[in-house]
Formats: C-alpha cells, sequence, structure tokens
C-alpha cells in the first residue's frame, strides 16, 4: 500500500497464520518456546520481526500487535525470554537481597543473548518453517523488551531498525526499576522509533526522552496520552488493574499509590490503534521504503492520530 491509500491502523490483506516451535541453545542448554506469525496467501521470503517481552510477560504479550503486522505481509517471532523459562531466574520471595541482584543481572545478561540466538536459529534453519529476508530484520520490545531491542541494535549489525516501546534504559531510573545499561558507541546508526506514555509510572515520558536523547539518528518520538506502562500490551484495562493490585517488592510498591485508576485513562482499543498504526508505519518506511509510510511519518502525526481518535504528542527532533 502506498499513497493515499496507505492505511497501517487497519488489519491487513492476509490472513494469519501461527507456528509453534521449541528452539533448543545448546551453548546454554536453555529450550525456548517460539511462536511466529505469519501471513497466508503471501509468498516468501518475509521481512522478519522480532518481538521482545516485558518483564513479567511472555511470547504472547502483544498478539494484538505481531498479529497486525503478520496481516501485512511479515513474520513476526517472539520467545519467552530466559527468565520465563530457566527456574533459578524466576520468582523467588525468599531470597535475599544479595540473591536477588544476582538474579536481576542474570537476566539482563541474558536478554541480548536471547534474541540473538533466536535470529540465528531462524536464519539458519536447513529448512526453515517460513522463508525470510535476512536483509530485512527488525526489532519491537516494549519495557525491558525495549531496553532489550536497543541493546540488540547496537550489538548486531543484522538488525536494521527498531521501535522501542516505554524502554528502560534511563539514566536515573526510578525506585525499583532496573537500572539498565545502554551505550549507543558502537556507530551503529539504526533507524529507531520511541513511543512512550504520558502518564507511565515506572518509566515516565522524561525516561524515555533521555534515552531518546542519547540514541543516534534517525530517530523519533511519539507519547500517548492519558497512557500508563500497560498500554502496549494486549489486555490494557486487565492488565493495567492487575498491575495496580499486585503484590511488589518493597522498593516498587510507591508505585500502586501514583497509578491512576484505568476509568481516568485512555482506553485499551485506542491505545491499541496507536501502536499498532506507528509501529506498522515505521517497519514499512525502514525496511520497505513504502512511500504512504514516509509521508505520514514526515508529516503531521499528531493530525494522523487525531483524525482515528487518538490523542499523541510527536516531539520535534530526529
Amino acid at each position: 500500500m502506498s499513497g493515499d491509500a496507505y492505511d497501517p491502523f487497519t488489519r491487513g490483506p492476509f490472513p494469519v497464520g501461527v507456528l509453534i516451535l521449541q528452539a533448543h541453545d545448546a551453548a546454554r542448554d536453555r529450550l525456548f518456546p517460539v511462536e511466529i506469525r505469519y501471513p497466508g496467501r503471501l509468498s516468501g521470503p518475509h521481512p522478519l520481526v522480532l518481538y521482545s517481552h516485558r518483564s513479567g510477560g511472555d511470547r504472547r504479550s502483544a498478539t494484538f500487535l505481531t498479529t497486525h503486522l503478520a496481516s501485512h505481509g511479515y513474520a513476526v517471532a517472539a520467545l519467552d525470554h530466559s527468565e520465563v523459562v530457566v527456574p533459578e531466574l524466576g520468582p523467588n520471595p525468599g531470597q535475599t537481597d544479595e540473591q536477588r541482584a544476582a538474579r536481576l543481572e542474570a537476566i539482563i545478561s541474558s536478554r541480548v543473548p536471547d534474541l540473538r540466538f533466536l535470529l540465528d536459529h531462524l536464519l539458519n534453519e536447513p529448512s526453515p518453517p517460513v522463508e525470510l529476508d535476512a536483509d530485512r530484520i527488525g526489532l519491537v520490545g516494549h519495557s525491558l523488551g525495549g531496553w532489550t531491542v536497543l541493546a540488540t541494535a547496537q550489538a548486531d549489525a543484522r538488525v536494521r531498525t527498531v521501535v522501542a516501546h516505554t524502554p528502560g534504559g534511563g539514566a536515573n531510573p526510578r525506585p525499583g526499576v532496573l537500572n539498565l545499561p545502554l551505550s549507543f558507541e558502537s556507530g551503529r546508526d539504526v533507524p529507531t522509533l520511541f513511543l512512550a506514555a504520558e502518564l507511565d509510572v515506572p518509566i515516565p515520558p522524561e525516561a524515555v526522552e533521555d534515552v531518546h536523547g542519547r540514541a543516534p539518528a534517525p530517530k523519533r518520538l511519539v507519547t500517548l496520552k492519558r497512557a500508563d506502562h500497560q498500554h502496549f500490551v494486549d489486555d490494557v484495562e486487565g492488565a493495567h488493574e492487575a498491575a495496580r493490585a499486585m503484590p511488589l517488592p518493597p522498593a516498587a510498591a510507591w508505585m500502586q499509590a501514583e497509578m491512576r485508576p484505568i476509568v481516568e485513562l485512555c482506553d485499551g482499543e485506542s491505545a491499541h490503534r496507536f501502536v499498532r498504526g506507528l509501529t506498522l508505519s515505521h517497519l514499512d518506511a525502514t525496511l520497505r521504503a513504502d512511500p504512504g509510510a514516509v509521508q505520514l511519518l514526515d508529516g503531521d502525526i499528531e493530525k494522523e492520530l487525531a483524525a482515528r481518535g487518538i490523542d499523541a504528542v510527536a516531539h520535534a527532533g530526529r
């Protein structure tokens, strides 16, 4: 699609198939469940997008988005990260502070290798389940997954584009939020779209702005108004209210007092339109050079979103 016909906000023309497989990382002896959503009735090779989930999430955290991308012609693969599949990396209420710190460090250090392993696995399969285009690879992630895709793009030259939803990695994380190292010193200028949420409690807009400011160009930042951290996952309303009620470590317990009830925030479907449309536009512009996507992103993004009932702010500077 291009020109006036370009519409990244609605479902694409292709039916979506789902492949489920197990990928064994022999080097670390870890078995990762993987799901690939792909466009039916469309011959390959397909551009490949890897999705990285948030802490506490899994490979199905954002099927509203991965299915949408597949319906527009992308193969989208997501795995359960190491903290989901390795028992020792899972939550342990009885651990000491030192043990918890060591566990969190192990989780962080596993994240980029997880994505690089998945990329190796998919591209080096002798009989791949879906034909993939090794020259058109993008990464999308949320929260800890947002940090993961930014860090992976700096480490892996195969990655051509990134979308980071409320990523970690800010220089001054709030109490209870992981302090994630993030350097843009590799010299790789990877086109990156940052999406932030105006009322995000754990990773506020200024934290995303800090990461965006340090990232190399080309880059773009758009903030969804009246949105919190869970507005980027499948069940926005349910996930947000669950976050307000779930037990949290003492260092993070303050967050629940700051989180607004969901009735005071942007509805889930509007958030999904925001995420689907802008994520797809960025991928189409950078992996397909689609003129309609380029025109949308270089034009009045706020007006485009407002026409679809979405209140957002597009930040100046690229």
